[in-house]
Formats: C-alpha cells, sequence, structure tokens
C-alpha cells in the first residue's frame, strides 16, 4: 500500500508542500499487512509531478470515486496498469465475471448456454441465476482459470443468439501458486478438477 506524506492545503483549497517547489507527491511503502516499513529496507519513495490543471483533474477523479487518498487512487491506477500487461499472456492466472440477461422464452437459448458452460466446468467458479420479471433473466458467472480460455467462454456466452446484454469484466488472478490458498481466518480453498458449484434462483 503507498501512503502519501508531507502535504498541505492551500487557501484555495490546493494541496502543495510546504517549501513551494513544484508540487511532488512524496510516497512512502506500507507492507501487505498493514505495516508501517519505515525501518525496513523494503521502504521506496519516489516523486510524481504534474500540471496543475492535470492535477485538478485528477483530484476530482479521485473525489468522484471515494478515494481517501491519492496514494489510494494512485495504487489503483498501478494495478490496473500491471493487470493489463499480465493479461497479454493468454496463460496467466485470471479471475472474471460474465454476465448475461437475457428472454428465456427464446428457443433452445437456455439450453445453448447450459451446453457451454458444461464443457468448461473446471473454469466456473460459481454461477448466480436471478428471474428479473416474468420473461427476463439475468445470468452472472465467476470464472477463474487462463486467460485465453475465461475470455474464449465469455465471448461463446455474450454472442449466444437471444442475449440481450453481455458484459465481461477481468482481472489478474492471485499469486500463482496454485489452487489451494489460506486466509487469516483459518481455512483453505481448494478446487477439485469440476469446480465449485452454486446456483440461486
Amino acid at each position: 500500500m503507498l501512503r502519501l506524506s508531507g502535504w498541505a492545503i492551500d487557501n484555495r483549497g490546493r494541496s502543495k508542500n510546504s517549501k513551494n517547489v513544484p508540487q511532488w507527491l512524496s510516497v512512502q511503502s506500507v507492507g501487505g499487512n498493514g505495516i508501517d516499513m519505515k525501518e525496513s529496507a523494503l521502504l521506496k519513495r519516489f516523486g510524481v509531478s504534474m500540471e496543475e490543471d492535470l492535477l485538478d483533474e485528477f483530484d476530482k477523479l479521485i473525489h468522484r470515486k471515494g478515494y481517501a487518498t491519492r496514494s489510494e487512487a494512485l495504487r489503483d491506477l498501478a494495478r490496473g496498469a500491471l493487470a493489463e500487461e499480465v493479461l497479454a499472456d493468454d496463460s496467466a492466472e485470471a479471475v472474471a465475471t460474465v454476465s448475461l440477461v437475457y428472454n428465456h422464452h427464446v428457443p433452445n437459448l437456455s439450453g445453448k448456454l447450459t451446453e457451454a458452460q458444461h464443457q468448461a466446468l473446471d473454469l466456473i467458479a460459481s454461477t448466480l441465476h436471478v428471474h428479473l420479471d416474468e420473461d427476463q433473466c439475468l445470468e452472472t458467472l465467476i470464472l477463474r482459470g487462463p486467460y485465453g480460455r475465461v475470455r474464449e467462454l465469455a465471448d461463446r456466452l455474450i454472442s449466444v443468439k437471444g442475449v440481450k446484454y453481455g458484459k465481461f469484466v477481468t482481472t489478474t488472478g492471485t499469486s500463482g501458486t496454485g489452487n489451494q490458498h489460506v486466509h487469516p481466518h483459518g481455512h483453505s480453498h481448494k478446487r477439485g478438477k469440476t469446480g465449485g458449484r452454486a446456483r440461486a434462483g
């Protein structure tokens, strides 16, 4: 996590440093466990300078999205750029959602969607099916696996004739150390060959 430091607010509400020099973001590194790394060799500092009008627009974006600090926004921008770089490799581990809205009265549509999913059970972690009204259904799938295969399945589902709306949102997976991982809450998750599925309707 990155933390901004060394900033003051002038009488116009803009951030600036106290030495009246070109604006810089002083950033310090914080460990993944939330511990300040001041005393560690892992401490990293860097400066960022930008034109005043660009900084003003960036601050508006930060406010609109609800970030508490500039450092949080910079962290997300960095992660997003790195995720895009990783996903240039089709074999990279990816976690994604696919959301579909369709009319379930369309002949064979439900069957085609189900068949596509059955042919990729190892990629599907979970599905959620919601009846929006008497005709329309929303189905959301959580996918995990090699990015190339995840994207291929998403494209196949979205392109099925009769699907009115399809949205594919993806990011990189975890550390790439496998399907088993342990959280501080004391339990592990391990996917079988067919993946775990939960369906609600």
